[in-house]
């Protein structure tokens, strides 16, 4: 049975992206912003079977390390797909990224696993369109709403854009409020981007 949607998901073994990502940290105090920028490769590094029998895709991050001349491991997680969802489990924490199949204006709650933290509505804002980063145009991606929130000072927005037969292609995560300091209003948070190349 194919369902539309899949395909914005792709996890074949020895797949290999480039990705840059870029975190701001706004500091109220100093009224400074630090931004840090770098580039990783993520691979689809082998196949496991999880605790329930199904099967699970190990995912490699590699940083360019300058004292060794190469990239190195430095961060690893897990994605599966099954027939309703594709899902990310990251330090035994399980996100639903993706829920099957793709409709306009869906919602699914996105921590479905993790009801500790509280339900997080996700919803596809849209479908099938064109998308355009870092001087490539992706023809069909779909963009999931991950996080909405405003309530006085404080903003909480992420949202993440995947592309057919690519996968995750940009994402953006912006989490900050506004203090009142000696020196005026200033913001304190992050902002943490990630883009494909």
């Amino acid at each position: 049975m194919v369902l539309r949607g899949i395909e914005f998901y792709p996890l074949k073994t020895g797949s290999i992206k480039t990705y840059n990502i870029t975190s701001i940290k706004f500091n109220s105090f100093t009224g400074i912003s630090d931004t840090l920028s770098y580039d990783i490769l993520e691979k689809v590094a082998g196949i496991n079977i999880d605790s329930t029998g199904d099967t699970t895709h190990r995912i490699e991050w590699y940083k360019y390390d300058s004292s060794a001349f190469d990239f190195v491991v430095y961060r690893v997680f897990t994605r599966k797909i099954d027939l309703f969802t594709a899902q990310t489990i990251d330090n035994n924490i399980r996100y639903v990224d993706l829920s099957f199949p793709v409709v306009k204006n869906k919602t699914w709650d996105g921590n479905l696993y993790n009801m500790e933290r509280g339900a997080r509505d996700y919803k596809y804002l849209k479908i099938f369109e064109p998308f355009s980063i870092n001087s490539k145009t992706f023809s069909e991606t779909i963009t999931v709403r991950e996080a909405i929130e405003s309530f006085g000072l404080k903003t909480l927005s992420k949202y993440s854009v995947y592309a057919k037969n690519v996968g995750l292609v940009y994402r953006e995560h912006i989490d900050y409020e506004i203090v009142n300091t000696s020196s005026g209003q200033q913001r304190e948070g992050t902002e943490y981007y990630i883009r494909i190349k």
